[in-house]
Protein backbone atom coordinates (compact mmCIF):
# COMPACT_ATOMS: atom_id res chain seq x y z
CA UNK A 1 0.00 0.00 0.00
CA UNK A 2 1.32 3.42 -0.93
CA UNK A 3 1.93 5.99 1.78
CA UNK A 4 -0.58 8.39 0.24
CA UNK A 5 -3.32 5.73 0.24
CA UNK A 6 -2.45 4.72 3.80
CA UNK A 7 -2.67 8.32 5.01
CA UNK A 8 -5.98 8.80 3.18
CA UNK A 9 -7.44 5.81 5.05
CA UNK A 10 -5.91 6.54 8.45
CA UNK A 11 -6.17 10.34 8.67
CA UNK A 12 -9.96 10.54 9.35
CA UNK A 13 -9.62 8.14 12.28
CA UNK A 14 -6.53 9.88 13.64
CA UNK A 15 -8.22 13.27 13.34
CA UNK A 16 -11.35 11.98 15.09
CA UNK A 17 -9.25 10.46 17.89
CA UNK A 18 -7.36 13.72 18.36
CA UNK A 19 -10.55 15.79 18.45
CA UNK A 20 -12.68 13.40 20.52
CA UNK A 21 -10.08 11.84 22.85
CA UNK A 22 -6.87 13.87 23.09
CA UNK A 23 -8.35 17.39 23.25
CA UNK A 24 -10.93 16.53 25.97
CA UNK A 25 -8.26 14.62 27.90
CA UNK A 26 -5.98 17.68 27.91
CA UNK A 27 -8.95 19.80 28.99
CA UNK A 28 -9.73 17.45 31.87
CA UNK A 29 -6.10 17.48 32.98
CA UNK A 30 -6.15 21.30 32.99
CA UNK A 31 -9.45 21.44 34.90
CA UNK A 32 -8.22 18.93 37.49
CA UNK A 33 -5.42 21.22 38.70
CA UNK A 34 -7.46 24.47 38.70
CA UNK A 35 -10.54 25.57 40.65
CA UNK A 36 -12.81 28.14 39.02
CA UNK A 37 -15.69 29.97 40.61
CA UNK A 38 -17.70 33.17 40.29
CA UNK A 39 -16.68 35.75 42.91
CA UNK A 40 -19.63 36.65 45.14
CA UNK A 41 -20.39 39.12 47.89
CA UNK A 42 -23.09 39.14 50.57
CA UNK A 43 -25.62 41.93 50.01
CA UNK A 44 -28.50 43.02 52.22
CA UNK A 45 -31.78 43.06 50.29
CA UNK A 46 -34.69 44.94 51.82
CA UNK A 47 -38.15 44.13 50.49
CA UNK A 48 -41.44 45.66 51.53
CA UNK A 49 -44.69 43.83 50.78
CA UNK A 50 -48.26 44.91 51.51
CA UNK A 51 -50.08 42.82 54.09
CA UNK A 52 -53.59 42.85 55.54
CA UNK A 53 -55.47 46.15 56.14
CA UNK A 54 -53.02 48.42 54.33
CA UNK A 55 -50.07 47.51 56.53
CA UNK A 56 -46.63 46.78 55.13
CA UNK A 57 -44.10 44.17 56.14
CA UNK A 58 -40.42 44.85 55.59
CA UNK A 59 -37.92 42.00 55.46
CA UNK A 60 -34.15 42.23 55.28
CA UNK A 61 -32.26 39.24 53.88
CA UNK A 62 -28.59 38.67 53.26
CA UNK A 63 -28.11 37.02 49.87
CA UNK A 64 -25.02 36.18 47.81
CA UNK A 65 -24.67 38.19 44.63
CA UNK A 66 -21.98 37.93 41.94
CA UNK A 67 -19.37 40.67 41.82
CA UNK A 68 -19.49 42.44 38.44
CA UNK A 69 -16.63 43.96 36.47
CA UNK A 70 -16.69 47.26 34.52
CA UNK A 71 -18.63 45.67 31.64
CA UNK A 72 -21.29 44.18 33.93
CA UNK A 73 -20.03 40.58 33.61
CA UNK A 74 -19.51 38.35 36.67
CA UNK A 75 -15.90 38.16 37.87
CA UNK A 76 -14.53 34.64 37.39
CA UNK A 77 -11.67 33.56 39.65
CA UNK A 78 -9.37 30.71 38.63
CA UNK A 79 -6.89 29.34 41.18
CA UNK A 80 -4.12 26.81 40.66
CA UNK A 81 -4.55 24.07 43.27
CA UNK A 82 -2.16 21.43 41.90
CA UNK A 83 -2.77 17.97 43.30
CA UNK A 84 -5.07 19.21 46.08
CA UNK A 85 -8.16 18.03 44.14
CA UNK A 86 -6.68 14.53 43.80
CA UNK A 87 -5.84 14.35 47.50
CA UNK A 88 -9.32 15.47 48.56
CA UNK A 89 -10.98 12.91 46.26
CA UNK A 90 -8.74 10.01 47.33
CA UNK A 91 -9.38 10.85 51.02
CA UNK A 92 -6.10 9.58 52.52
CA UNK A 93 -7.44 10.09 56.06
CA UNK A 94 -10.42 7.82 55.32
CA UNK A 95 -8.07 5.32 53.69
CA UNK A 96 -5.79 5.30 56.73
CA UNK A 97 -8.81 4.92 59.04
CA UNK A 98 -10.07 1.94 57.03
CA UNK A 99 -6.77 0.10 57.51
CA UNK A 100 -5.96 1.20 61.06
CA UNK A 101 -9.28 0.32 62.69
CA UNK A 102 -9.00 -2.55 65.20
CA UNK A 103 -10.96 -5.49 63.78
CA UNK A 104 -9.50 -8.29 65.89
CA UNK A 105 -12.66 -8.74 68.00
CA UNK A 106 -16.22 -9.23 66.76
CA UNK A 107 -19.22 -7.49 68.31
CA UNK A 108 -19.94 -10.57 70.46
CA UNK A 109 -16.43 -10.60 71.96
CA UNK A 110 -15.07 -13.52 69.90
CA UNK A 111 -11.92 -13.27 67.81
CA UNK A 112 -12.56 -12.13 64.24
CA UNK A 113 -11.38 -14.31 61.38
CA UNK A 114 -9.06 -13.01 58.68
CA UNK A 115 -11.95 -12.99 56.19
CA UNK A 116 -14.12 -10.92 58.55
CA UNK A 117 -11.30 -8.40 58.93
CA UNK A 118 -10.91 -8.13 55.15
CA UNK A 119 -14.68 -7.68 54.72
CA UNK A 120 -14.61 -4.84 57.26
CA UNK A 121 -11.74 -3.11 55.45
CA UNK A 122 -13.56 -3.59 52.13
CA UNK A 123 -16.80 -2.07 53.49
CA UNK A 124 -14.92 0.94 54.87
CA UNK A 125 -13.06 1.45 51.57
CA UNK A 126 -16.23 1.25 49.45
CA UNK A 127 -17.83 3.94 51.63
CA UNK A 128 -15.26 6.39 50.22
CA UNK A 129 -16.68 7.56 46.86
CA UNK A 130 -13.41 7.44 44.90
CA UNK A 131 -12.51 3.90 45.96
CA UNK A 132 -16.05 2.66 45.21
CA UNK A 133 -15.86 4.19 41.73
CA UNK A 134 -12.38 2.72 41.23
CA UNK A 135 -13.68 -0.73 42.18
CA UNK A 136 -16.51 -0.45 39.64
CA UNK A 137 -14.13 0.74 36.91
CA UNK A 138 -11.64 -2.07 37.53
CA UNK A 139 -14.37 -4.72 37.61
CA UNK A 140 -15.79 -3.41 34.35
CA UNK A 141 -12.38 -3.17 32.67
CA UNK A 142 -10.97 -6.52 33.76
CA UNK A 143 -14.05 -8.75 34.08
CA UNK A 144 -16.97 -7.43 32.04
CA UNK A 145 -15.08 -6.25 28.96
CA UNK A 146 -13.02 -9.46 28.48
CA UNK A 147 -16.16 -11.57 28.95
CA UNK A 148 -17.99 -9.54 26.30
CA UNK A 149 -15.05 -9.86 23.90
CA UNK A 150 -14.77 -13.62 24.43
CA UNK A 151 -18.53 -14.08 24.02
CA UNK A 152 -18.52 -12.01 20.80
CA UNK A 153 -15.57 -14.01 19.48
CA UNK A 154 -17.35 -17.30 20.25
CA UNK A 155 -20.51 -16.11 18.49
CA UNK A 156 -18.41 -15.09 15.46
CA UNK A 157 -16.73 -18.52 15.40
CA UNK A 158 -20.11 -20.25 15.68
CA UNK A 159 -21.57 -18.18 12.82
CA UNK A 160 -18.51 -18.87 10.69
CA UNK A 161 -18.73 -22.63 11.21
CA UNK A 162 -22.39 -23.09 10.14
CA UNK A 163 -23.55 -23.87 6.62
CA UNK A 164 -23.45 -21.04 4.08
CA UNK A 165 -27.26 -20.85 3.63
CA UNK A 166 -27.76 -20.45 7.40
CA UNK A 167 -25.18 -17.66 7.94
CA UNK A 168 -27.38 -14.73 6.86
CA UNK A 169 -30.31 -15.47 9.19
CA UNK A 170 -27.89 -16.34 12.02
CA UNK A 171 -26.01 -13.05 11.64
CA UNK A 172 -29.34 -11.21 11.55
CA UNK A 173 -30.58 -12.86 14.76
CA UNK A 174 -27.27 -12.33 16.57
CA UNK A 175 -27.19 -8.61 15.67
CA UNK A 176 -30.92 -8.02 16.24
CA UNK A 177 -30.57 -7.10 19.97
CA UNK A 178 -27.99 -4.45 19.10
CA UNK A 179 -30.30 -2.98 16.44
CA UNK A 180 -33.52 -3.05 18.49
CA UNK A 181 -32.17 -1.15 21.51
CA UNK A 182 -31.32 2.14 19.75
CA UNK A 183 -34.46 1.91 17.59
CA UNK A 184 -36.70 1.53 20.65
CA UNK A 185 -34.86 4.35 22.43
CA UNK A 186 -35.16 6.64 19.41
CA UNK A 187 -38.86 5.86 18.96
CA UNK A 188 -39.61 6.46 22.63
CA UNK A 189 -37.90 9.86 22.54
CA UNK A 190 -39.68 10.67 19.26
CA UNK A 191 -43.07 9.74 20.77
CA UNK A 192 -42.23 11.72 23.91
CA UNK A 193 -42.04 14.96 21.93
CA UNK A 194 -45.08 14.39 19.71
CA UNK A 195 -48.09 16.67 20.33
Amino acid sequence: MKLKTFLAFVSPSVLAMILLIAVPLIGVMYLSVYNSYIKTEIVEVTSTVPTFAGMKQTTVEKVPQPVLDEDGNPVKVTEFVGSQNFVSVADPAGLAAAFSKDRSINGDGSAASFGARLRGIYRDLIDIDFWGALEFTLLYAFITTPCILVLGFLVALAVNSVAQWLRGPLIFTSLLPFIITPVVGSLSIYWLFLD
